[in-house]
């Protein structure tokens, strides 16, 4: 995962090495044929009290199959497809940072 400024002003930024070790095994599942998605804590909890699930929801394709729209129960953004093949994708998003700045994220998700 990385992040750039909107004007590209700063340098790319390698977040997963930034990240508490409880919050780098959260794993994303995908499942294409249910267009459905869950977030799962991983093994490693922040917090013992967390739930296991930390969001689910609905996968839509749109603009033919150029963007993702990721709505579940904390998030609702339209990814945009940087690239996919039957192993790999990579999407871009904007958000906020913690310090509320509008920042495009870069992220590339693996098959395991």
């Amino acid at each position: 995962m990385s992040v750039d400024s909107i004007v590209d002003t700063v340098p790319t930024i390698d977040l997963f090495a930034t990240l508490p070790t409880c919050k780098k095994d959260n794993v994303w599942h995908f499942d294409a044929t249910n267009n459905t998605f869950t977030l799962d804590e991983g093994a490693t909890k922040c917090d013992v009290a967390d739930p296991q699930t930390k969001d689910q929801g609905t996968i839509t394709e749109q603009n033919n199959g150029s963007q993702l729209r990721v709505a579940g129960t904390s998030t609702n953004e339209i990814w945009e497809i940087g690239s996919r093949t039957a192993s790999v994708f990579n999407v871009s998003y904007f958000a906020r940072n913690p310090s509320n700045k509008l920042v495009k994220f870069r992220v590339t998700f693996s098959k395991i």
